[in-house]
């Protein structure tokens, strides 16, 4: 989602969530921990006058046990009603109570039972991941694919067979379907691959044929009827043959059954520069993967966990000391991080949604394509990672913020100074009037006058 873009209705049913579990954590952290040192403070000393007025419940705290009911247990996490008979949902949470509900419903129509999804998760994960390592694999990854298709995997010696058997089909009809691959940007790369395969199973039969030559023939009689087969097949495909007859090592060039001419020594030449371009290509193109990935994809992934952990606690951030915030918000950040890892079935996943946008990041490089339509497929990929990060962060927080409240309460309070009396400035620095002295008005002669009694 970009900053432009409104939030759908379930990523803000979402963050309404998350502000709601962790309001209602800390409303429970903070007056346990203030209930904590107040006990701690007062003992067991009466308080005068009467009972003293009950702490009224934080945001999202379950409402007081009524008389007659049963309260909430971890069974069941709602209170039980006077009759017995039902459960009493607080209104608050009644939308998610109708969600958990729903969501049981349509996942039950699939998976009956929490093992079925589990079996399901796991399947669908090596799916995926295979998926990955055939797009996006290098050599080792393929060769794993080819075994597993192989039945390498299989679990018992008749669904061996029945991989071997589907791959040997499949491998059938390979060739005919790498003719007919096709790209625009590449319009013989179909039949190049398939060239390059006819050439190499060609070259098998040559060293075949002249393997049978130097271990059943006589390598020294260029009459020898098995030396002369491999000789003519070589020289057929390869426009060359090996021999042991000095007489033409010198005049073809050759060294015994390895022969090597100009134009090998060219084409080995013209492999080194290849692979010195495609060296310098490599290079090229890792540098601006760096600068993209930095800009679109792990940069902009942190960046954006880093500005979520902060919208979490931004409610409390101002009930803290500084150093204290910044202390539980850093070991907020690695104990999130943390609990990602551990989910191992999510952390697979997400890596291997990470190469395969990396591979298709290369793809488009190659292809001197714009990798700008690629960013709505990094931004899912941000997205999934954010959505652990709200639901792992409320709960990692709360404790962490509870032990710096408990601390902070049963902090003994430094002694406060008595604060000196304010003198009001005079108005426009204008300095007040002398303090008079004795004065009464009953004895000033102008007024005396009208005092005294005829």
């Amino acid at each position: 989602m970009t900053a432009t873009e409104m939030p759908s209705a379930g990523e803000a049913q979402l963050e309404t969530d998350v502000f709601s579990e962790l309001g209602s954590t800390l409303g429970d952290a903070y007056t346990e921990a203030t209930n904590e040192a107040a006990t701690a403070e007062a003992g067991a000393e009466e308080v005068p006058g009467g009972e003293a007025p009950t702490t009224p419940p934080a945001p999202g705290e379950a409402a007081p046990q009524t008389p007659g009911g049963e309260g909430p247990t971890a069974d069941a996490p709602y209170q039980l009603s006077e009759d017995g008979n039902s459960y009493i949902v607080p209104k608050a949470e009644i939308a998610t109570f109708n969600g958990m509900k729903e969501y049981a419903t349509q996942v039950q129509n699939y998976f009956p039972t929490a093992q079925d999804a589990k079996f399901a998760a796991d399947e669908q994960s090596d799916w995926r991941l295979l998926r990955s390592d055939f797009v996006a694999g290098g050599d080792q990854q393929i060769d794993q694919i080819i075994g597993y298709f192989m039945g390498n995997n299989a679990q018992d010696l008749n669904e061996k067979f029945q991989y071997q058997n589907s791959f040997a089909r499949m491998a059938e009809k390979l060739p005919q379907a790498l003719k007919a691959l096709s790209d625009p940007n590449r319009p013989t790369f179909g039949k190049d691959v398939y060239s390059k395969i006819e050439s190499s199973i060609l070259n098998d039969r040559i060293e075949e044929a002249y393997q049978k030559a130097i271990n059943e023939g006589d390598l020294n009689n260029p009459d020898d009827e098995l030396l002369k087969v491999a000789q003519y097949l070589d020289w057929s495909v390869n426009g060359k043959f090996r021999t042991n007859d000095q007489t033409l090592q010198q005049q073809y060039r050759v060294q015994g059954l390895k022969p090597v001419d100009k134009r090998e020594q060219e084409a080995q030449q013209l492999s080194q520069r290849e692979q010195q371009i495609q060296k310098q290509a490599k290079d090229l193109q890792d540098r601006d993967f760096e600068g993209w990935n930095k800009q679109v994809l792990d940069g902009q992934k942190w960046a954006q966990f880093d500005a979520e952990i902060d919208k979490i606690l931004a409610p409390v951030k101002d009930k803290y000391d500084p150093e204290i915030f910044s202390a539980v918000r850093r070991q907020t950040r690695d104990k999130v991080i943390d609990a990602i890892k551990q989910d191992a079935l999510f952390a697979r996943n997400h890596s291997s949604d990470r190469a395969m946008i990396e591979s298709q990041f290369r793809n488009a490089w190659d292809r001197r394509e714009n990798p700008a339509a690629l960013q709505p497929r990094a931004q899912t990929y941000i997205n999934d990672f954010l959505a652990r990060v709200k639901k792992y962060t409320p709960s990692i927080a709360a404790p962490l913020l509870k032990n710096a409240t408990a601390a902070a309460v049963a902090k003994p309070r430094a002694a406060q100074p008595t604060p000196k009396p304010r003198t009001a400035a005079p108005p426009n620095g204008q300095q007040p009037p002398a303090k008079p002295g004795h004065y009464n008005i009953f004895e000033d002669p102008e007024f005396k006058q009208y005092t005294t009694v005829k």
